[in-house]
């Protein structure tokens, strides 16, 4: 069943909803670099930048937005994925997820392409931002960036986000 607008639309206030009524953490529904931007906007970022990218065919996008909408609902609040995600998408969001930094290094590579495509979109996100991650987390999410460019330009090309990431990972 194709993903319309619509759906997004609603995948996207459900994704919002959860963000800010069910955190885990007390308090934790803002970007800390502001304490202000509510903290859908940074999967909103990664899911609208992915269903821009047409380089990629349509069913990555869609799945890369539905992906991108919930990735951090798993691992940041308390509320549960939607039951009408379609498998693939669930499967996808579970494997985006990780218990810590040092876990993503360990693990990434053994991810699928698609999933570390998608994790290039978040990880990217988070350079946007980078009052949010201290000085050493700084440098190693871009170490972890430029790893993610170039498989991802190996098995994609050199989608727009290789060119945005490129441009933030650069030290």
């Amino acid at each position: 069943m194709p993903v319309t607008t619509f759906d997004l639309l609603q995948h996207i206030q459900i994704a919002g909803i959860l963000h800010a009524n069910c955190p885990k953490k007390s308090g934790n529904t803002n970007r800390i670099w502001d304490g202000k931007t509510p903290y859908i906007f940074h999967p909103l970022w990664c899911a609208s930048t992915i269903v821009t990218e047409q380089l990629l065919g349509e069913g990555v996008r869609k799945r890369g937005a539905l992906t991108l909408i919930y990735h951090d609902v798993i691992e940041d609040t308390l509320g549960s994925l939607p039951s009408n995600l379609p498998r693939d998408v669930i499967t996808a969001i579970q494997q985006m997820t990780f218990e810590s930094q040092l876990s993503t290094w360990e693990n990434i590579r053994r991810r699928d392409p698609e999933i570390r495509l998608f994790k290039l979109y978040d990880k990217t996100a988070n350079l946007l931002d980078p009052l949010e991650l201290r000085a050493f987390d700084l440098q190693d999410q871009r170490i972890l960036v430029q790893v993610l460019i170039e498989d991802v330009k190996e098995n994609y090309g050199n989608l727009n986000i290789v060119k945005i990431a490129s441009s933030l990972a650069a030290v």
